[in-house]
C-alpha cells in the first residue's frame, strides 16, 4: 500500500516578495501518474516548476517554488492521479522598518559554498554528511555565533533538485539561523578594448531570492534569466579577483551596465572575501565605483567557504552585519533591500552613525554641509585589539574627505561638500583591519553622464621622466602593453613633456597584466596586486616648474583602462604623482614595501 501523500503546507500566510517551496510528500515513488500544479490567482502567486529545461538538469515534478507577487488570496493545487491537494495562500505587503527606529545588529555570512568541487556529476552525488543547509544549519546552531548565512553554490553545478532542496531545507531551519538559499552564477561576456585586447566584461554574480540559478554570456541574458524572479537581487562577489574561469582581473564596467534595471537588481558589493583574500586589496575600491555609477549598494564581507571545514563564523573573521528590528527572514530582506547592512573584516564592529540628525543609511536633502555623529560598539567586548582607531570619510570617486585617529567610541565631525553624491565611513583598528559602513546619499540626483568623446594625444612627440629617480621613462608611453615601468621605489613623480602647448582633458592608466601566471612569477597575489598604483595627484604646467593641480584621487579599476577626466586646459607639461602603491595604502600583510609598477599611460585631448 502506498504511503499517504500530503503537501508540505496546507496554508501559507506570508509577505509580498517572498519565495517559498511547496512539496508533495508521502513517498519516494510517484509512479507514472502525472503531477500537475495550478493556482487560481496568478496575479498573487507564481508557480515555478522544475519539470523541464533546467539549465543543469535534475528535473522533477513533486515540488515547486512559489513567488508571492502582490497582496491578496489564492489557492495552489496539485493533482496526482485522481487525487487533488490544496494549499491556501494569503499574501500581505512586506513590513518595512521605520528608518529611525532602533535596530538590533545581526552578524552573518553572505557567501558560502557547500563543497570544494566544481564537477556537476560528482556534486549531485554527495552523501548526507556533505549536503548543504541541514549540515551547515546544525554546525551554526551548535556554534551559536551567527544569525544568518547564504549558501550560494555555483550555478553551473546545481541541478534543479539541488537548487530546490536548498529552499526546502532553509524553510525548516527555524529562526535560530536565517538561511538564504542562493547561487553564484556568472556573466561571461568579454569586450575588446581600444588596443585590441579581449578583457573581461563581467564576472561571477551572487543571486538570491530567485526561482532559478543560471550562467549567461551577456548582460541582457542576466536580466532575461530573472524574468520570472521579480524580487530577486544580486551582489558582486570578489569583484576584482584574478580570474580562474576567465583570464585577467575582473571588471564589471559599472558605468556601462548601470541602467535602472541593473541598479534595481544589484544590492551589495563584496569587499572582503575569505577564499580570495588577496583580491580584497582591490575589491574595496569597487564600492565607490558602483556608487559613482548610481548603484544603491551596501558593502559585505563573506567567508566564501567551500565545504564544512571552512563554513561559518570561524572560517573567516570577515562578516556582514545586518541592522534590523527583529531576527526574521522578512526583516532581513527589508534591511538588505534598504541598504541596512555593512562589512566588518573582524566581524566585531557595530557602527551607528547619523548625518544631520538622520540615521544611516539615508537620503538627505542636498544640504552642502554635513554633521556626522558616530557611535561604535562591539559584539565581543573582550577583544580590544579589534577596537577602531582610525576613521576616513569617503565620497565620490573614492576621494577621502576626512581622516581622524584615536577618536574613541563616540565622535563627531562636520564637512562641507556641496558636490558630493554620497558618503561612507572606512574604519580601521590598529592592525588596519577595516570596517566599511553603509552609505548615505546627499540627495543630489544621479544622472548618467554622457561624456564627451576623447582623442588620444600622439605619443610620438612626448617624452617623460621620473623626478624621484631622475630616470627617463619610455616603457609607459609607447602603446606596448607587454611592457611596464618601475624605478624600484614605492612612489613616482612623472612629468610628461608634450613638446608643445596642447589641450589636455584626461589621463588614463592601463594596468600591467596580472593573471595566474603572473601571480606564480611574483610569488603571491598580494605581492602582484600590491604593486599597482593607488593615490595620485595630476597637475599641469606651461614651463615645467610651476604646476597647478587638476585632479586628486585614487586608482580604482585594475581589469581595464581607467580614465581620469579633469577640466579641459592648455599645457605643455603634465605631472602624475603616484603617492602610494596598493600595498602601501593597504598596510600589513608584508606588502607595504613592494615597489610601484605602472602600465601604459595615455594623455587625452
Amino acid at each position: 500500500m502506498p504511503n499517504k501523500r500530503y503537501l508540505s503546507r496546507n496554508k501559507i500566510a506570508t509577505f509580498q516578495g517572498n519565495v517559498l517551496p511547496l512539496r508533495l510528500l508521502g513517498g519516494e515513488e510517484y509512479g507514472n501518474e502525472k503531477i500537475t500544479w495550478k493556482t487560481d490567482n496568478k496575479a498573487v502567486v507564481q508557480i515555478t516548476e522544475f519539470s523541464k529545461n533546467y539549465p543543469t538538469g535534475g528535473e522533477f515534478t513533486d515540488g515547486v517554488l512559489l513567488t508571492f507577487l502582490k497582496p491578496g488570496e489564492a489557492t495552489v493545487t496539485v493533482r496526482h492521479g485522481k487525487k487533488t491537494y490544496s494549499c491556501s495562500v494569503q499574501v500581505r505587503e512586506m513590513r518595512h522598518a521605520d528608518p529611525e527606529a532602533e535596530k538590533q545588529y545581526y552578524v552573518g555570512d553572505m557567501h558560502d559554498h557547500t563543497w570544494n568541487n566544481h564537477k556537476l556529476a560528482e556534486f549531485s552525488l554527495r552523501g548526507p554528511e556533505l549536503y548543504p543547509i541541514n549540515h551547515y544549519m546544525k554546525k551554526m546552531k551548535a556554534d551559536g555565533k551567527m544569525d544568518f548565512a547564504v549558501v550560494s553554490d555555483h550555478a553551473d553545478i546545481i541541478n534543479a533538485r539541488e537548487f530546490f532542496r536548498g529552499y526546502a531545507d532553509a524553510d525548516v531551519a527555524g529562526e535560530d539561523v536565517i538561511f538564504f538559499p542562493g547561487a553564484e552564477g556568472q556573466v561571461t561576456t568579454r569586450k575588446t578594448d581600444r588596443f585590441g585586447v579581449i578583457r573581461m566584461d563581467g564576472g561571477e554574480v551572487l543571486m538570491f531570492n530567485a526561482d532559478i540559478a543560471f550562467e549567461t554570456d551577456s548582460w541582457e541574458g542576466l536580466l532575461k534569466g530573472f524574468k520570472t524572479s521579480p524580487f530577486a537581487f544580486c551582489g558582486y562577489p570578489h569583484p576584482q579577483i584574478v580570474g580562474i574561469s576567465v583570464p585577467g582581473i575582473w571588471d564589471f564596467h559599472h558605468s556601462e551596465h548601470n541602467d535602472a534595471r541593473f541598479r534595481k537588481l544589484f544590492r551589495f558589493v563584496e569587499l572582503g572575501d575569505g577564499a580570495c583574500r588577496s583580491s580584497n586589496l582591490l575589491n574595496r575600491f569597487t564600492y565607490s565605483v558602483a556608487l559613482d555609477a548610481g548603484f544603491r549598494v551596501s558593502p559585505t564581507c563573506s567567508g566564501d567557504g567551500h565545504g564544512p571545514g571552512k563554513w561559518g563564523y570561524d572560517g573567516f573573521p570577515g562578516k556582514t552585519v545586518i541592522m534590523a528590528t527583529e531576527k526574521s527572514k522578512e526583516a532581513f530582506l527589508d534591511a538588505i533591500l534598504n541598504n541596512r547592512m555593512y562589512a566588518s573584516s573582524t566581524g566585531n564592529v557595530k557602527v551607528h552613525y547619523t548625518v544631520n540628525g538622520r540615521t544611516a543609511p539615508t537620503t538627505l536633502n542636498d544640504e552642502g554641509t554635513y554633521r556626522f555623529e558616530v557611535v561604535l560598539d562591539y559584539f565581543r567586548a573582550g577583544e580590544p585589539d579589534t577596537h577602531i582607531q582610525k576613521c576616513k570619510l569617503i565620497t565620490d570617486k573614492g576621494v577621502k574627505l576626512v581622516e581622524l585617529e584615536n577618536m574613541g567610541d563616540r565622535f563627531s565631525f562636520t564637512v562641507t561638500a556641496p558636490d558630493s553624491h554620497y558618503f561612507y565611513l572606512c574604519l580601521a583598528d590598529a592592525e588596519n583591519r577595516r570596517t566599511w559602513s553603509c552609505p548615505v546619499w546627499t540627495g543630489k540626483p544621479f544622472q548618467k553622464k554622457k561624456e564627451r568623446p576623447l582623442t588620444p594625444i600622439d605619443k610620438s612627440g612626448i617624452t617623460a621622466f621620473d623626478r624621484i629617480s631622475g630616470k627617463a621613462v619610455t616603457d609607459i608611453i609607447n602603446d606596448d602593453l607587454t611592457r611596464s615601468w618601475s624605478s624600484g621605489e614605492k612612489t613616482a613623480d612623472l612629468v610628461f613633456d608634450l613638446g608643445q602647448k596642447l589641450t589636455v582633458s584626461a589621463l588614463s592608466h592601463y594596468p600591467f597584466w596580472v593573471d595566474r601566471y603572473t601571480v606564480e612569477q611574483k610569488g603571491s597575489s598580494g605581492l602582484a596586486l600590491g604593486e599597482f598604483p593607488c593615490e595620485y595627484r595630476i597637475s599641469v604646467s606651461d614651463d615645467g616648474e610651476h604646476f597647478h593641480r587638476v585632479a586628486l584621487g585614487v586608482f580604482r579599476i585594475f581589469g581595464s583602462e581607467e580614465t581620469i577626466r579633469f577640466e579641459k586646459t592648455k599645457a605643455r607639461f603634465v605631472r602624475l604623482e603616484v603617492l602610494s602603491t596598493i600595498g602601501k595604502a593597504w598596510g600589513g600583510d608584508g606588502i607595504t614595501e613592494v615597489p610601484l609598477t605602472i602600465g601604459e599611460i595615455t594623455l587625452w585631448k
